[in-house]
């Protein structure tokens, strides 16, 4: 009984001490808002400092801080609530491997594989995708779909790379299935 307690003191003082190590440099950085730019890049670290909120006064008087703030809730409030389900067919293609890629304006926003759609037919589900919901809309919410498929056997022989030319648009969060043939 007594080894018992002791073991769980030991694992709650080392849960404890794991938590401090990971809260280090959040703490390490709370305390370097509040120093001066000299004392902040100086070397060796200043421990003992007169604090500022110079550095406070700066964010949300010069920048446009709550407007950056607002665009970061706006788009993770959209990241839960979207889901694009993309049902595979390979119509001419003899592929057992491929890469779905979803983009916007040019930057991948996710990836999915296709292997198993591929093998069987069926459906590939993206999750966590910005994107409006019934009742905002979320502007920048428009994906192009492309699509890299090959077969194992002759990865370089079978390469297939097809851009599919109506965008998913999840501005409304209204679509959430796409269908497309890999020919």
């Amino acid at each position: 009984m007594k080894a018992s307690r002791t073991r769980k003191i030991a694992y709650a003082g080392l849960g404890w001490l794991m938590v401090g190590a990971f809260m280090l440099p959040f703490l390490w950085m709370l305390l370097g808002s509040f120093k001066t730019t000299v004392d902040f890049l100086s070397y060796p670290p200043v421990w003992v400092f007169q604090p500022t909120l110079e550095n406070y006064r700066q964010v949300f008087a010069d920048n446009a801080f709550v407007r950056y703030v607002v665009n970061s809730l706006v788009v993770a409030s959209g990241a839960t609530s979207n889901s694009l389900s993309v049902s595979v067919s390979a119509a001419t293609c003899k592929c057992d491997q491929g890469q779905l890629i979803l983009s916007h304006d040019g930057a991948i926003v996710a990836t999915a594989a296709l292997d198993s759609a591929l093998a069987r037919g069926g459906s590939v589900t993206l999750t966590g995708l910005p994107g409006g919901t019934g009742s905002t809309s979320f502007s920048p919410g428009l994906y192009y779909v492309s699509v890299r498929a090959w077969s194992s056997s002759d990865p370089n022989g079978t390469l297939r790379r097809e851009v599919f030319p109506t965008p998913v648009d999840l501005r409304s969060g209204s679509t959430t299935s796409y269908s497309l043939t890999i020919n």
